[in-house]
């Protein structure tokens, strides 16, 4: 017999590589607040897998809490540093935060998220760092939104519209 063997989807997580930063969004209650008073004060980012025809692509954006709006964004062929690292300066100068205003920037737990690059540089930024807890994908829901509304808009529509032709 034939064994097949099935591809592995992307994960980010490698481990705790370090200290996880508080959960600055989660409420006592267990919800999460994912609104801010005013643009620059609170983002959400990820990393996530476009499948394109023969490759992939990787996209790194920055969601304002305040209208959920991409501040900017990152792509890549490769889901490392350098996409995250890119993507953290471009919102670094794209809100220009300052220690008298910091800006909250939360993310999942992946690796690229947990160097010692990526924490010096928001330190660096006053951007300040929020994660989610360990396998909860809930805490980090208003990406993963985001990502959902993208990725139908840009698959889902672009095939039917294809299919329509």
């Amino acid at each position: 017999t034939l064994e097949v063997r099935r591809r592995a989807r992307y994960s980010s997580y490698r481990g705790e590589l370090a200290e996880r930063p508080a959960n600055l969004p989660l409420r006592e209650d267990g919800t999460h607040e994912f609104s801010a008073p005013e643009p620059g004060l609170l983002a959400v980012t990820d990393v996530t897998e476009f499948p394109l025809d023969g490759f992939k692509a990787y996209l790194s954006p920055a969601i304002d809490c305040f209208d959920g709006w991409p501040v900017c964004w990152r792509l890549s062929l490769h889901p490392d540093k350098g996409l995250v690292a890119g993507m953290l300066g471009d919102l670094v100068d794209a809100v220009a935060p300052t220690a008298e205003r910091p800006l909250v920037l939360h993310s999942d737990g992946g690796a690229v998220y947990m160097t010692g690059e990526g924490r010096e540089a928001c330190e660096a930024g006053h951007v300040v760092r929020s994660m989610s807890r360990k396998a909860r994908s809930p805490d980090n829901a208003r990406c993963e939104g985001f990502f959902g509304t993208l990725k139908s808009d840009f698959f889902v529509q672009s095939l039917v519209k294809k299919q329509e032709k």
